[in-house]
């Protein structure tokens, strides 16, 4: 295994492709573990750069148990993306994969969280069958938090998310995605200085552009995606389904970004918009 990968575990009910790795400057991709080939809707889950694997872990779980073949794909934190360009060459490396999965017709879908959502979104027009975008940065989000972290100088290389930063006497990454410790690593620095660019001016998003179905899911604590900042965005794609969770609705408990990867209520209502929606494209 290599670093940062995840090794599906098995157990009745779940269907497992490959956990995949975006090879460096190819868009290619290296198996790490193998099952008999499928036919079948097949669910292409994104780790979001600067995030560990692990934490889509349950995620892609889900997506297994509602008997769809799941594979796991991520970018190297050492990969020397363009700069400009880096979300560019990210998202054609996501839609060389999704076209790849697809041949023969299988239906594919893109899931993804945060940030690595609108790379989805980027990757999905003619490829995907439908896109499960989680906290999506769809537009700025217009907080002090946010404005404050576009404006940090950027090291070249790669960027360590799990280095704690000081905001106001807390830490940066923890107010921001809701979770005391959260599982961060290193991601390539000119994609980290296109998402500074994001925190202020939004992503160069076409909504027009991905005709698929597409899933917004927002947490109703989401500091880097808040609910008033996607929820009109997200009405601008052709085929969408919005939903926020929390404050009553679905969710128990209002969850911050990083809660929409394992809150029982999102994955539930997730998978199974997902598992209905690649159903119909399959008939």
């Amino acid at each position: 295994m290599r670093p940062g990968q995840v090794r599906p575990r098995r157990a009745p009910g779940r269907v497992w492709g490959w956990t995949l790795v975006l090879a460096a400057g190819l868009g290619a991709c290296t198996p790490s573990h193998e099952t008999h080939a499928s036919e079948g809707p097949l669910a292409l889950v994104v780790v979001t750069p600067g995030m560990e694997a692990a934490a889509f872990l349950p995620l892609a779980l889900a997506f297994g148990d509602a008997g769809i073949e799941t594979w796991t794909v991520w970018i190297p934190p050492g990969d020397p993306l363009p700069d400009p360009g880096a979300a560019q060459a990210a998202s054609a490396r996501i839609r060389a994969m999704a076209q790849a999965a697809g041949v023969g017709g299988r239906p594919v879908g893109l899931v993804a969280h945060g940030p690595g959502a609108t790379l989805a979104l980027l990757a999905a027009p003619g490829v995907a069958d439908a896109v499960v975008a989680l906290g999506p940065l769809l537009g700025p989000p217009g907080t002090l938090l946010a404005g404050w972290l576009a404006g940090l100088p950027v090291p070249d290389g790669s960027v360590d998310l799990s280095v704690p930063l000081d905001w106001r006497g807390h830490d940066a990454a923890s107010l921001l995605l809701g979770q005391p410790e959260p599982r961060l690593g290193s991601l390539p620095a000119p994609l980290a200085r296109d998402w500074q660019r994001w925190l202020l001016e939004g992503p160069p998003l076409d909504p027009a552009a991905v005709t698929c179905p597409v899933f917004v899911g927002a947490g109703a604590r989401d500091r880097l995606a808040p609910v008033e900042s996607i929820r009109s965005p997200a009405s601008a794609f052709p085929d969408a389904t919005f939903v926020r969770f929390g404050l009553l609705r679905f969710a128990p408990r209002d969850p911050g970004s990083l809660d929409l990867l394992d809150q029982r209520a999102v994955l539930r209502v997730s998978t199974r918009w997902l598992a209905d929606t690649l159903s119909e494209r399959a008939g």
